[in-house]
């Protein structure tokens, strides 16, 4: 199976538009949602009933799935991007356009982390935010990367782990496994990522903590 749209989203298991009743119920007994609940009720002046907070808290989480809309392939290509060893492949003499390249990879694990928050809004007024913080783990052993014009277009994946985890103000919310999700056999990055040195994903940290990817032609 071949897929382009594996999403960060979608390995913690946030690609359903209505949140479950337990990622509504941590996200209503956080500390900073107790505040926001507090200062709404006083903006309203009245106690609002429980269904009001069970909607809001599922407004967090789909505005949480919208920032977490990052392809797996923009993560693991800010990582690779790191190393010099892909360089050559950037290199239109060595590698002349419209060459394909199947670069293999030693064992190694990628380490995303994103910090993302949610702010909170009454009457178009800021009553605060809520934050969040999401790690990934990503063991890939016997991947494969398709290379072509100075840029990653694709891996295959051979065999992998992940775990992927969910916090809300240092509360875990989820913990998701390769156990829960399928990744397809190659995933592709749709116009490519640009091999470029020193560049990363978006704004977040990405690094990978064991031996980097080797390139070998």
């Amino acid at each position: 199976m071949t897929e382009t749209n594996v999403t960060l989203s979608a390995l913690l298991g946030l690609e359903s538009e209505h949140a479950s009743g337990s990622e509504v119920s941590a996200i209503e007994s956080s500390d900073c949602f107790s505040d926001i609940k507090q200062q709404l009720g006083e903006a309203a002046g009245k106690q609002l009933p429980q269904g009001f907070w069970n909607a809001a808290a599922s407004e967090v989480i789909g505005a949480l799935r919208d920032k977490l809309n990052i392809p797996l392939g923009e993560i693991l290509g800010g990582v690779w991007s790191k190393y010099s060893d892909f360089l050559e492949y950037a290199d239109p003499k060595r590698h002349p356009t419209g060459e394909r390249s199947v670069v293999p990879l030693v064992k190694h694990t990628v380490s995303y982390e994103k910090t993302p928050h949610v702010d909170v809004l009454a009457g178009g007024k800021r009553l605060g935010s809520i934050d969040f913080k999401v790690n990934l783990a990503l063991t890939l052993d016997a991947a494969n990367l398709s290379v072509q014009d100075g840029r990653f277009m694709g891996v295959h994946m051979g065999q992998y782990q992940f775990v992927a985890t969910l916090k809300c103000e240092k509360k875990e919310i989820l913990k998701r496994s390769s156990k829960d999700y399928q990744l397809p056999g190659k995933i592709l990055f749709g116009s490519g990522i640009p091999i470029l040195p020193g560049s990363g994903s978006r704004s977040q940290t990405a690094n990978a903590d064991t031996s980097p990817p080797s390139a070998r032609p």
